[in-house]
């Protein structure tokens, strides 16, 4: 049995309060990284800065990371299930090795 998820703009998702509270109970991460802006250049345009609230850098090596590090409780529920899961950034595959009867 297979099952396919696929989580549309996942980077666009992610939010900061979640991910920070999984990085500290999963991780033990301490610290902060409250206030991060971002901000839109193109060519001499650039927009004004503006508090990141959710979102984390896509095309970028942390990017993909932090998603990770953001699902790990999906694993933890799949798993509670006693099915097996695989993820990689916004694809989930959810499956079950078995006998049909």
């Amino acid at each position: 049995m297979l099952t396919l998820l696929n989580l549309s703009a996942e980077f666009d998702i992610v939010d900061h309060a979640i991910l920070l509270r999984g990085l500290v109970s999963s991780y033990g991460f301490r610290g902060c990284v409250d206030g991060r802006t971002h901000f839109v250049r193109c060519g001499a345009f650039k927009s004004v800065p503006t508090v990141a609230l959710c979102r984390v850098p896509q095309g970028s090596v942390l990017g993909p990371n932090l998603i990770l590090l953001y699902t790990v409780d999906l694993v933890q529920l799949i798993q509670g299930y006693d099915l097996r899961p695989h993820l990689y950034v916004d694809d989930t595959q959810i499956y079950r090795v078995g006998q049909l009867k």
